[in-house]
């Protein structure tokens, strides 16, 4: 099991857990589950839940805990910091891939870029100098 996956989780599910083996992991995530919130003194434990979900087994107690949880992240604002910290992260890619968008129009549109790549392939010019050519006429500095 690697060591980073015990770290990102709010809840773990023992899948398959009529399986040969499923009760010794299922022993081993608690372990690690206990360690992590002894050693973080965390507020919340992730809870350790088995199920066989083509027999709908183990379920009702997988549906109880998601709840569980999320009514801890709204009674400690968690849930509010983390939509808030997700959106701000999607607007920024957004923000991003809008940028990148339209500094490529200008850049390819103007046919400068080729003329760019020749010097460069020519040796008469550096990428990184090139790049912040472009960079400056499109934000020149104020």
């Amino acid at each position: 099991m690697k060591a980073g996956v015990m770290e990102i989780a709010d809840l773990y599910v023992v899948n398959k857990a009529d399986r040969s083996g499923a009760d010794q992991l299922l022993s081993e995530v608690n372990v690690r589950v206990e360690q992590d919130f002894q050693i973080k003194k965390a507020a919340w434990q992730a809870p350790v839940l088995k199920t066989i979900a083509v027999e709908n087994q183990g379920i009702g107690p997988l549906v109880e805990a998601i709840e569980k949880h999320r009514s801890f992240l709204r009674q400690t604002g968690r849930l509010r910091k983390n939509r808030r910290e997700k959106t701000r992260q999607e607007t920024l890619a957004l923000l991003k891939d809008e940028i990148s968008r339209n500094v490529l129009e200008k850049v390819l549109g103007n046919g400068r870029f080729d003329d760019l790549i020749d010097d460069i392939v020519a040796h008469r010019k550096d990428p990184y100098t090139s790049v912040r050519e472009i960079v400056r006429t499109i934000f020149p500095e104020e």
